[in-house]
């Protein structure tokens, strides 16, 4: 498992670099946002034949992005997070690498948006109540996930000033404690704010 994450890091300085190379007369396709929301996540398996009982958290964040070629974008998209679940609750500063495709709609106000990237988490700090020893002492300090997801955005007047909506849910790629083989499994519903997007 330790040789597919130093991989992940291996990969990500790289796909970093390729945002920074995108050309300056992509400027003016820049865009950024807000986005705010609620989590709901678990512990399991990967085969799902041990899981938690769900629990709901909270998220907050923001978006910054180039579009790379029509309806081709990618962003960096950092925010705490909440995970977990049952009666452990963790927090986490996220920091997505996303790469989406973007449809417009006939009359060009809607945006339906999929996208898929990769994910590193750091841990920022981590509870639990009603058990018998403390899991938190064996939460790894960084979580990486694969996530995936689908967006809805509309036209708000005429400066690519964008409402919306998001839903995604994010694969564990590794387990999130040292001593139990168990990753957190979490969705995401989110509001966004953008600017930016033609």
């Amino acid at each position: 498992m330790r040789s597919r994450v130093t991989m992940y890091l291996q990969v990500l300085p790289v796909l970093l670099a390729g945002i920074l190379m995108v050309p300056a007369t992509a400027a003016a396709q820049k865009f950024g946002g807000l986005v705010a929301g609620v989590t709901n996540s678990d512990l399991s398996d990967a085969y799902g034949s041990a899981s938690t009982d769900s629990r709901w958290g909270g998220t907050a964040g923001i978006i910054f992005g180039v579009r790379t070629y029509r309806a081709t974008t990618i962003s960096l998209e950092p925010a705490w997070i909440q995970r977990g679940g049952a009666d452990i609750k963790t927090d986490y500063i996220e920091v997505p690498l996303i790469f989406g495709a973007a449809i417009r709609s006939a009359n060009g106000t809607m945006r339906y948006g999929f996208y898929a990237g990769i994910a590193a988490a750091f841990n920022l700090g981590c509870s639990a109540e009603g058990v018998t020893f403390d899991p938190c002492d064996h939460l790894n300090g960084t979580d990486w996930t694969l996530p995936v997801g689908f967006r809805f955005l509309r036209v708000v007047g005429t400066s690519g000033t964008m409402l919306g909506v998001d839903a995604r849910y994010a694969f564990p790629l590794e387990r999130s404690f040292d001593n139990v083989d168990v990753g957190q499994r979490t969705w995401s519903f989110r509001l966004i704010y953008a600017k930016g997007i033609q």
